[in-house]
Formats: structure tokens, sequence, C-alpha cells
């Protein structure tokens, strides 16, 4: 006995069925990220976790929706821990270390704090160019042994400068979505939605602007 494949859904039911499938995924992601995300304390977590959801919005963005997203993102995060974690650690152990100086800056003499300030606005620049992209150039396969935490923010500041409409782009997803939500009264909806809204654009936006190909339509 052989069963037909069942023909996709048209109309208006076919377009409700499709958003709340998308909605199960979206929700799925946010729940393993923030679940990985917890398993590596937070601190250590979030960076693999984080490129373990960016690998599976990926696969999204290339056609294949269907991707297994617990299997996929447990397998991902286990080989990006190395590889990402100490990237992710220094800049924000860097990020933190100049908002504190930008901050003690002002309570110097007029001369001192000018200076203090403008080198760590400066540096908080470079920061925020290189953060969207640091997990993109991390997980990149490169020939030979894993590129150094060094090399990795470099090249992630290199992209960030290069790609200055897309590094917009990400850093407005990454702050804008959680603003959104809580500004439009739906905060609740923060550990549903909150970062894997975020991650799948982003990860759709990357797949456009620095891998040259086109990505499928939804």
């Amino acid at each position: 006995m052989t069963h037909r494949a069942m023909a996709p859904m048209q109309g208006p039911l076919g377009a409700l069925d499709r958003m709340l499938q998308w909605l199960v995924r979206l929700v799925w992601l946010n729940v393993c990220w923030s679940a990985l995300t917890v398993l590596g304390a937070v601190v250590l977590g979030i960076g693999p976790a984080t490129s373990a959801a960016l690998a599976v919005a990926s696969r999204w963005a290339d056609g294949d929706v269907d991707a297994p997203i617990a299997q996929s993102m447990w397998a991902q995060y286990r080989r990006d821990v190395r590889r990402v974690t100490a990237p992710v650690l220094v800049l924000g152990v860097t990020t933190i270390g100049l908002l504190l100086t930008l901050l003690q800056a002002r309570h110097l003499s007029p001369i001192a704090s000018g200076i203090g300030q403008g080198l760590a606005s400066i540096g908080l620049l470079m920061v925020l160019a290189a953060a969207p992209h640091v997990l993109w150039v991390a997980t990149r396969e490169t020939p030979g042994a894993p590129r150094r935490w060094p090399s990795v923010l470099l090249a992630a500041f290199a992209v960030g400068v290069g790609k200055p409409m897309l590094t917009a782009a990400l850093l407005a997803l990454t702050a804008g979505w959680p603003v959104l939500l809580i500004l439009s009264g739906w905060p609740g909806l923060l550990p549903v939605l909150g970062a894997s809204v975020p991650i799948a654009a982003a990860a759709r936006l990357q797949a456009r602007a620095l891998t040259h190909r086109p990505c499928p339509p939804s």
C-alpha cells in the first residue's frame, strides 16, 4: 500500500499554516538557545549557543526549513565551544572596560577627560563594528589550524567596516527587537521570541550579504 504525499494547503488556510509552522520553529529555536546558554553558565554559553542558532537559521535561509533544531544546535554547540568562546569573552571584557573608562574619564581634568573619552569612544565604535560579525568569522571553515581570537576579531572588524549597512542592520536588529517588544507592551514575549527573531533575520541578511548568493523565497 503506497501513501501519496499530502499536497500543501493553498489560499488563506495555507498561509495561516505556514505562519504557524514558522512560529513553532522560532519558539523552539528560542527555547534551545536559552537552554544552551544556561548550560554554559550564560557567560560561557551565550557565544556558542548563538552560533548554533545562527547555523540552524542559515540552513533555513538556504531553504532547509525542516532541519532538526535541537539535534543540529547541540552538534553545532559542541563544535563551536572552543572557537567561539574566547573571542566573545574578549569582546565582552573589552566592552565593559571601555564603558568604565568612558565613565571614569568624565571625572578627570578637561584635557585628560577629552583624551580618555575620545579614545574610549573610538574603541567602542570598533567593538560595535566587529561585534555583529564575530560569530560568522569564528565559525568559518579555514584551512590549517583554527583561527586564534586576535585574528577573528580583526577579521570581524574588517567585515564590519567593509559592510557598514549590514553592520548597522544587524545592530539595529539585535537592540531594536527587544526594545520594540517592551515598548509595544509585550515584554512577556522576550523569553519566547526575544532571541530567535533577530537571529533568524541576521542569518538571512548574512546569507545575502556575505555568501554572495540569493536566499530562496520563504
